[in-house]
């Protein structure tokens, strides 16, 4: 007697499913709204407090390169924990990395407004540094929600929010000092940064599961952050540290 050969039936809920959203559904138009806004925040903090170095420095009674280290730790320290933190959210799930980001983020903001010595403030500002990661994990989680035309708008929208945030900060910055105190640039920036926290947990859909990722490279990591690290100080210390543009070039020149 023949027996008939059928192939096994394997059900669509057994088949591996990576970074996929939850049954909840997805809302294109807040998802953005959420991740944009955020990013939005993140780019702001990285110049509002440009207009404010010399009131800085003057509060604190520090020199100018002690204040330019408030504008060099955010950058430093954001360059070593972007990569790390864009890991965490390929293991642990992007909107779960993404919330404790802003959190911290909150966090810091809220301390550099307490800030007594320019020390405690150039700390605060290394901690406020994990914001750099806000925008690929908001890239990520645009990426798994989104297709289509739907994520490139969405990924026109966020990266869109960098140069605006950025030059809106100059400005804003400015008024700020002009009519509070500097505290309010942080104080201001925290209360944003919680908007941004409330939007996230709310509009933004939790996945399944994580990836399946692989072993972070620690020993990459710590190759590219020193790297990054390097760029930094020679291009924003380099002056204060003697090294000025023509000195360094004559130095590297070839005989």
């Amino acid at each position: 007697m023949n027996m008939p050969l059928t192939a096994p039936k394997h059900s669509r809920a057994s088949s591996p499913k990576h970074s996929r959203a939850s049954s909840t559904s997805v809302h294109p138009g807040l998802l953005v709204v959420a991740l944009a806004f955020t990013v939005l925040i993140y780019s702001m903090m990285q110049t509002l407090l440009v207009p404010a170095l010399p009131v800085l420095g003057e509060t604190f009674g520090a020199s100018v390169p002690a204040t330019g280290w408030i504008l060099t730790a955010y950058l430093m320290a954001g360059a070593v924990l972007a990569p790390v933190i864009g890991s965490l959210g390929d293991r642990y799930g992007d909107k779960r990395v993404l919330l404790a980001v802003l959190v911290v983020f909150a966090a810091a903001t809220f301390g550099a407004a307490l800030a007594s010595t320019i020390e405690m403030l150039v700390v605060m500002r290394m901690v406020q540094g994990v914001s750099t990661a806000a925008f690929p994990l908001a890239l990520a989680v645009l990426r798994r929600n989104l297709s289509g035309p739907a994520m490139a708008a969405g990924i026109g929208w966020v990266a869109g929010m960098l140069g605006l945030g950025a030059g809106a900060a100059l400005v804003l910055g400015g008024l700020i000092l002009e009519y509070l105190s500097w505290q309010w640039l942080f104080v201001g920036t925290g209360i944003l940064i919680l908007v941004a926290l409330a939007m996230v947990a709310r509009w933004v859909p939790q996945a399944e599961s994580a990836e399946v990722a692989s072993r972070t490279d620690w020993v990459g990591t710590v190759l590219l952050s020193s790297s990054l690290v390097a760029l930094l100080l020679a291009t924003t210390q380099g002056g204060t540290w003697g090294c000025s543009q023509s000195h360094c070039s004559r130095r590297w020149r070839w005989s």
